[in-house]
């Protein structure tokens, strides 16, 4: 208490500056060793939807949309999402042959993950479960984890105003320890990589979530010395 409010704010800001750094260091290290992502092959397919009128099967692999390369099942759904009754070229690996497909989704108002209402795109094809190993060369991973840091943190934030605003439910939202244990459980069951990328994001969360105003946080803290120094 003898210090002055800014040597103490700065001891304070070290303790979320640490999982900030950790959240940085082990995405990098998770892209460089590599990670399982959910591979763009067809499994199941809905009865009477775009994908099954076009003639895509279960087993097929999407290697490209209207030209944009697809690497992961994440990547497919982020265009069909964003593409309601615009028309999607789709080349497809089967077996030994390519095929193009014209498949236009279907538009269907949802709600997403942060409780807002919109119009997204689909066609009725669900993931096969297979995974294919991502790795990204060092020098390319220090952007690529920068562009991460950068989503997730407007993703956690967009999260923490939709709870604070009632969109969100707070039971609904918030993983207790139980639920903590088994998505790291899974996590170790799945490899290093995963388990690296799990500790990226609980990091960053803690790191912003310690920020905040509230008294027994560090923003707390950090609210009372700004005002001790006034």
């Amino acid at each position: 208490l003898a210090k002055a409010p800014g040597i103490r704010a700065r001891i304070i800001v070290a303790g979320p500056l640490v999982n900030y750094v950790a959240s940085i260091v082990t995405l990098w290290v998770v892209l460089v060793i590599g990670y399982p992502e959910l591979s763009p092959t067809v499994g199941r397919l809905v009865d009477d939807m775009p994908a099954q009128a076009a003639g895509i099967r279960g087993g097929d692999r999407i290697l490209a949309v209207s030209g944009v390369p697809i690497r992961t099942w994440d990547e497919l759904t982020r265009i069909i999402h964003r593409s309601p009754h615009h028309p999607l070229v789709f080349q497809v690996d089967r077996g030994c042959t390519q095929l193009m497909m014209t498949v236009i989704p279907q538009a269907k108002e949802m709600t997403d993950p942060f409780g807002r209402h919109q119009i997204v795109g689909l066609v009725g094809v669900s993931p096969s479960g297979a995974f294919d190993t991502y790795r990204v060369p060092p020098l390319q991973a220090i952007g690529e984890t920068a562009t991460r840091q950068l989503e997730w943190t407007a993703q956690i934030g967009l999260s923490l105003w939709s709870l604070f605003t009632g969109r969100l439910s707070m039971q609904e939202s918030l993983t207790g320890p139980i639920g903590i244990i088994y998505m790291t459980s899974e996590a170790v069951r799945m490899g290093l990589g995963p388990l690296l990328y799990l500790v990226s994001i609980f990091s960053l969360s803690l790191a912003i979530f310690n920020l905040f105003p509230i008294p027994v946080l560090d923003g707390g803290h950090l609210l009372f010395f700004a005002i001790e120094a006034v």
